[in-house]
């Protein structure tokens, strides 16, 4: 009896070694899954974030990707990271199923969240999180004749490097730029005019500019807009409403100050054109006053002709100097008409001269002797003036 009892608490003591051991390995195998999953998707850009708290040596995050078609390798994150981007699964063909999950070597945590996460930006898919896509910034104007109009970018020039990053995620630049050079898809858009009774109006653009024209209610002082559309089966989405004042207002508001800099370049080049005109006038008008000839008091030399035609005669001739007390018995300009231009002397002139000489000159002019060359062997004497 003893001895089986003795045997039976034999066997009990390697059970319970058995099972402390197992809980042991268990309580060592056992890794801590992230919490705060969160998934962050628009305009083709995706984030996967989480938190975790107890950090050891050998942990790694992975990423665990599934979808409706196609396969996708996972993503091993190291940290002290705790994201991932996974904006190349943006096609909106395709709906998209993820979890994060925490490893230590052979050892993996849990996934989390434990439902995982189920996103799409197909606008009409059936997945927990729909992501989109922003609107360009629009541009409003309201015109005189009472219309509102507007245009933007077409949204695909925004977006569509993103996609194409999804359909490849390491896409050559050849395919790229042949992809973007093909023709732009359709965007369907609504625009409505803010507190106006009036329904959407739809529009389709397949321009890289679209742009449109609203009748607005000219009773209001501002012209307020707001779009919705969609885009290869993304929704796109305005993120705020774009407005514009009436055309009374433009024409008196801040758009007045551009025509500002406009007068003033033309007031300016008008003034400088008409000081040139002015100076030009000026010079044209004014006459020049040349100093008169009974100013020079200086000798002068005078070419008087003798003889034959074509002999010349140089004659020195002196010119009175008029003394500060005298009075001028004519004018300057009669002085110089008073000047006696070259001429031919005869012998019986030459005689008269020298009678004239003993005759008293009351001319209140002094007597200038004057020697006059009749020929390269003849001179005679003479007086002047």
């Amino acid at each position: 009896m003893g001895c089986l009892l003795r045997m039976a608490l034999s066997s009990c003591h390697h059970v319970f070694l058995f099972l402390a051991c197992f809980q042991a390995a268990a309580l060592a195998a056992y890794v801590e899954p992230p919490t705060n999953v969160t998934l962050h998707c628009r305009n083709m850009n995706n984030t996967l974030q989480w938190s975790y708290s107890h950090f050891q040596p050998g942990l790694k995050f992975k990423v665990d990707i599934s979808a409706l078609s196609g396969t996708f390798d996972d993503i091993l994150v190291e940290p002290p990271a705790l994201h991932a981007d996974v904006s190349f699964l943006s096609d909106p063909n395709n709906d998209y199923y993820i979890t994060v999950s925490a490893v230590i070597g052979q050892n993996k945590s849990e996934e989390s969240p434990s439902q995982g996460i189920i996103f799409s930006y197909f606008k009409d898919s059936q997945a927990d999180q729909k992501c989109f896509v922003d609107l360009p910034s629009i541009n409003v104007t309201a015109q005189m004749d009472g219309e509102v109009f507007f245009h933007f970018r077409h949204p695909w020039l925004f977006y569509n490097h993103n996609w194409l990053s999804g359909q490849n995620r390491r896409p050559r630049k050849k395919s790229l730029d042949a992809q973007i050079r093909k023709p732009l898809p359709e965007f369907k858009y609504d625009v409505v005019i803010v507190n106006q009774e009036t329904p959407p109006q739809r529009f389709s653009c397949e321009k890289r500019i679209c742009e449109g024209k609203l009748v607005a209610d000219p009773g209001q002082t501002q012209h307020c807009l707001k779009v919705k559309g969609e885009m290869q089966k993304m929704a796109v989405k305005a993120t705020q409403e774009y407005c514009a004042a009436t055309a009374q207002e433009s024409t008196h508001g801040p758009n007045k100050s551009i025509y500002v800099p406009i007068v003033l370049a033309f007031l300016l080049t008008f003034g400088v054109l008409a000081l040139v005109v002015f100076i030009v006038y000026k010079k044209k008008t004014t006459p020049s006053t040349p100093s008169p000839r009974s100013t020079t008091f200086t000798s002068r030399l005078r070419q008087l002709t003798f003889g034959a035609v074509g002999d010349a005669v140089l004659v020195p001739v002196l010119v009175p100097v008029v003394e500060p007390n005298s009075t001028p018995l004519v004018s300057p300009v009669e002085e110089e008409s008073t000047e006696y231009p070259p001429a031919r002397l005869s012998s019986t002139e030459a005689d008269l001269s020298s009678i004239d000489e003993d005759e008293p000159q009351n001319s209140g002019y002094e007597k200038r002797l004057v020697l006059v060359q009749l020929s390269p062997d003849e001179e005679t004497e003479g007086y002047r003036v």
